[in-house]
């Protein structure tokens, strides 16, 4: 890539983190009303904001730093990122992002943001969520270098019913087996199509769903 090209990019990624930024900070918080939140049973939004009927996901390099992309989630789940702005190493941390320097215990990585938000209530530990599959090691990586002192797992995706491959599976594996970081994957019965950790906790309800992540750590 050419000094040119690179500068084109940069700029690119300055108009996309601007605008994400307009929009997160020119928005109302989400009600707990929201068709999306009613639909994947969660207790509340968690921090989310709304612009035009969309869920607003804020993005940051660090919890507790400043935005520098946001989700949009219509309400009935079509789910983008803010075009040119970056996204790699870059996650959320569900209710307003929390900072977790001075405290232990279990800390939670996961593809999507409704999977982490079921996470967080049925554990109450923080939950880190990546975005994608793609983006679940450049998280892990950077999670684990930031808070050493947290017992970090990630609450892996299910996909084994989808044509294609499990991508979920694979993605937990390659942070297991590049970083060490154990994980946790949701089993369902033979029939049901069905995934994440939002889908056992709509499923089975949260205290099930607390018992389990903690069963299937390995």
């Amino acid at each position: 890539m050419s000094a040119e090209q690179d500068a084109m990019q940069i700029s690119r990624e300055e108009h996309g983190i601007r605008r994400a930024k307009e929009k997160w900070y020119g928005a109302p918080f989400a009600s707990s009303m929201h068709r999306y939140i009613v639909k994947k049973g969660l207790l509340s939004a968690h921090g989310a904001r709304v612009l035009d009927g969309e869920l607003l996901i804020p993005y940051v390099r660090e919890a507790g730093g400043p935005v520098v992309t946001v989700q949009m989630i219509s309400e009935t789940g079509e789910k983008r990122f803010q075009p040119d702005a970056p996204t790699r190493g870059l996650y959320c941390v569900p209710d307003d992002g929390k900072r977790y320097a001075e405290t232990t215990g279990h800390m939670w990585i996961c593809e999507g943001w409704a999977t982490g938000c079921s996470v967080h209530e049925a554990t109450g530990d923080p939950v880190i969520v990546a975005g994608s599959a793609e983006n679940l090691y450049p998280v892990a990586k950077k999670i684990l270098r930031s808070y050493p002192q947290w017992e970090i797992a990630v609450a892996a995706d299910n996909d084994g019913w989808r044509d294609g491959g499990n991508a979920g599976l694979t993605a937990a594996l390659d942070v297991f087996e590049r970083l060490g970081i154990p994980f946790s994957m949701p089993v369902f019965n033979e029939g049901e199509q069905l995934s994440d950790w939002n889908d056992f906790a709509s499923s089975r309800g949260l205290d099930e769903t607390r018992r389990e992540l903690l069963r299937r750590l390995r």
